[in-house]
C-alpha cells in the first residue's frame, strides 16, 4: 500500500492542498519534509520566498496534505523539448521533431502509463536525469493521483 510519506520529499516546491478540518486551502508550497518514525512533518510556505513569508510546520496526518501534481498527459511541447534535450541531445533539434516526439510520447503514455519509460541497460544515467526533470515539473510518476494521495492539478479551477 502506498503511503504519501514515501514520496512527499520528491515533490519539494510543489503546491499542496491543505485540509484544515473541512476547509481546503491551495495557496501553500511544500518547502521541507522531515521527522522520524511516525513523527513526520512538513513545512509549508504561504506566498513568495523572502522577507515577510509565512512558513508553518504541520504534522502529517492521513489526508491532511496532498501535493498538487500533473498527469504525464499534461506535458507541453516546451517541456518535451527539455525532455528531448536530456534524452537525445541534438544540435539541430527542429520544432517538427519536438512536435512529433510530443505526440508520440502522449500516445505511449496513454497506452502504457509509466511503462512508457523503458530504458536500455546502457542508459541508466538517462533514467535518473529524466526522472529528476519530470519531478521538477511536478508530474505524478508514482500513481499518487490514482491512489488518492495527490490531487490532479489540471482538474482544479
Amino acid at each position: 500500500m502506498k503511503e504519501l510519506k514515501d514520496y512527499l520529499h520528491l515533490y519539494l516546491g510543489c503546491e499542496v492542498e491543505l485540509n484544515n478540518g473541512g476547509s481546503k486551502v491551495y495557496n501553500r508550497k511544500l518547502v521541507a519534509v522531515g521527522g522520524v518514525d511516525d513523527e513526520l512533518y512538513c513545512k509549508l510556505r504561504l506566498g513568495k520566498a523572502g522577507k515577510g513569508q509565512l512558513v508553518h510546520g504541520i504534522f502529517l496526518k492521513e489526508g491532511r496534505v496532498k501535493p498538487l501534481l500533473r498527469p504525464l498527459s499534461d506535458m507541453t511541447e516546451e517541456e518535451m523539448r527539455g525532455w528531448a534535450l536530456i534524452a537525445a541531445p541534438r544540435e539541430n533539434m527542429t520544432d517538427d521533431y519536438i512536435k512529433k516526439s510530443h505526440e508520440d510520447f502522449l500516445k505511449q503514455v496513454s497506452k502504457k502509463g509509466l511503462d512508457a519509460f523503458e530504458v536500455n541497460s546502457g542508459e541508466f544515467h538517462l533514467a535518473f536525469e529524466l526522472t529528476h526533470y519530470l519531478l521538477s515539473l511536478h508530474f505524478d510518476l508514482f500513481g499518487l493521483i490514482e491512489s488518492g494521495l495527490a490531487i490532479d492539478k489540471t482538474k482544479l479551477q
